[in-house]
């Protein structure tokens, strides 16, 4: 679901591509996902965070509006990062 910034100048949102990649011979179909944020004031989008496999989804925002935070798979732990608008 996307996600507003608390200062409401941004919607945060998750966008899927999938990329074929050969592993001992077979090819496999990989689900990738990106971090995106749409400008409402500029009306444009920009992806800030490509290729984050395992990613599980956004949590939120920072109070600032400058980071959104994401739950991630490392192995076998859910983890909680943070990715700059910068």
């Amino acid at each position: 679901d996307p996600v507003f910034s608390p200062d409401q100048n941004y919607i945060a949102y998750l966008q899927g591509s999938e990329r074929i990649s050969p592993t001992d011979g077979n090819e496999i179909v990989r689900s990738l996902s990106h971090i995106c944020v749409y400008n409402l004031k500029s009306q444009k989008n920009q992806c800030i965070a490509d290729e984050l496999s395992g990613l599980a989804g956004l949590i939120g925002w920072t109070a600032d509006s400058h980071h959104i935070l994401y739950n991630k798979w490392d192995k076998t732990k859910l983890n909680i990062h943070q990715v700059s608008l910068d």
